[in-house]
Order: C-alpha cells, then structure tokens, then sequence
C-alpha cells in the first residue's frame, strides 16, 4: 500500500518525456529556419566576393601590378646608385679616421710581438718535435696491433673467394678457391681433399713401341 501510495505521487513517463520532446521539437524547427538565413547570408557575401572576382577586374588588377613592377625596375639602377653614394658620403668621413687607429694600433702590436718573436721558431720545433714523438709511438702501436705483425711471425690468412676470412676448417669444402695472404704477398690456392685428388688423378700412359701387352 505505501508503495501504491509513493508511485501515486511519482509523474507519469510521457510527463517526463513532454518537456524533452517539446525543446527537441523547438530546437528542429529553429534549425531549419537558421540553416536557411546562413544559407542567405552565404549566398550574398559569396555574390559580393564574385564581383571583384570578374576577369575583367582580375586583368586590370595584373596591369596594374605588372606597371608598378615595370617602374620600380626602371627606378632599380637610380635608387641603387643613390644608395651608394650616400653610403659613401656617411663612410668615407670613419674610414679617414681609421686609418691613422689601425696604423697605431699595428704599431703597438708590432713593438709586443717584437720581443717574443725570436722564441717563436724555437718554440715551434720543439712542439714538432713532440707531436712527431707521439705520432711514432701511434704508429708502433698500430703495427703491434696489426694482424701484419702476425703475419710476420709466420702465419698465414686465408679468405675465399669473395674476399671473407675463412676462421674455420667446416667453412671450407673441397675445390673452393682459396687466397692466403702471407707477410710478403698472397698466393692462390684451391682447397683439396678426396674428390679432387681423385679428379686430378693422371691417366696412365698408353703402351708405346711395338710392345704387345701380355694376355696372361
């Protein structure tokens, strides 16, 4: 009964339903109406903006820019010369006042360097020196770094055809074509092994004379 008695007092679903349904419809009808006066305003400004976009007025308006540019090229060498000479007139008045200051200023530089000049080629060789110093200790630990001086104690590397190292003997297989790389040069070689023994085996000599090989 109490719950009989609080749904009595509960509005209805289309009550609350009306007030949605009354804004949705008031918000399509101000829609159509707005979409047709931006469609209006639309329409005017693009009929104003055609106007200036007539070729007739297009063209006129490329005469007149290539008119303007026409002067202003005619003007160019003048303007330019003008420049120049007013340039000139504001420089020349420092470029007078310059010239005794960069003299004095060589002056002063030239009694400074004077008395440190005669240590100066000392001072070089000896910075020489110790740069070709380091440079021949960069070298010695090069070379002991270097696979040559392996090379030199007696070994040999090996590299295939197209030019890799060949580290291990399963990367090999017989008839590959080898180089091995000495410390005074490098020689060719193939690799061997049964089947090219076999294939570079000789045939033995046919009987010459007049021998008869014996049939027993």
């Amino acid at each position: 009964d109490r719950l009989r008695a609080a749904a009595a007092h509960l509005p209805r679903p289309l009550d609350l339903l009306a007030v949605a349904r009354q804004r949705l419809d008031h918000a399509a009808t101000n829609l159509f109406s707005a979409l047709r006066h931006s469609n209006q305003a639309k329409s005017i400004q693009f009929g104003r903006t055609a106007q200036r976009l007539a070729p007739q007025l297009l063209r006129q308006r490329a005469r007149d820019l290539r008119t303007r540019l026409e002067d202003a090229t005619r003007r160019a060498p003048a303007a330019l010369e003008n420049s120049a000479v007013r340039s000139r007139l504001r420089f020349d008045p420092v470029a007078r006042r310059l010239d005794p200051a960069l003299a004095q200023l060589a002056a002063k530089a030239r009694l400074r360097l004077d008395p440190v000049a005669p240590r100066l080629a000392p001072a070089y060789r000896r910075l020489l020196e110790g740069r070709g110093e380091r440079l021949g200790a960069f070298a010695k630990l090069l070379a002991s770094l270097s696979y040559k001086g392996v090379l030199a104690r007696g070994f040999a590397l090996v590299k295939d055809a197209g030019g890799q190292l060949v580290r291990t003997r399963a990367l090999v297989e017989p008839g590959d074509a080898l180089t091995i790389e000495f410390a005074d040069g490098e020689i060719e070689a193939m690799a061997g092994g049964p089947d090219v023994a076999a294939r570079k085996r000789p045939k033995p000599a046919p009987p010459t004379g007049g021998e008869q090989e014996s049939l027993f």
